[in-house]
């Protein structure tokens, strides 16, 4: 969905996913991009955080949260 520029349902998607698995980093990652294609800084600085405490050592969520940060001063 998200390749096919379908943003709003991807979210949605990705909100579901999240909800049938929370304890899923890679769940919580694509939404964080999702949401932040969105705009919706914060929404998606919380799912960075998430995927983050979910793997630490994951460096793609590592990176999203720290962009995150950015946007979030922007």
């Amino acid at each position: 969905l998200n390749a096919m520029n379908r943003i709003k349902e991807s979210a949605e998607s990705l909100r579901r996913a999240v909800a049938l698995d929370p304890d899923s980093a890679n769940a919580h990652l694509n939404l964080a991009v999702i949401l932040s294609r969105q705009g919706r800084k914060k929404e998606a600085h919380k799912a960075y955080v998430r995927a983050v405490e979910l793997r630490p050592d994951w460096s793609m969520a590592l990176y999203g949260l720290a962009r995150s940060f950015i946007a979030l001063e922007d």
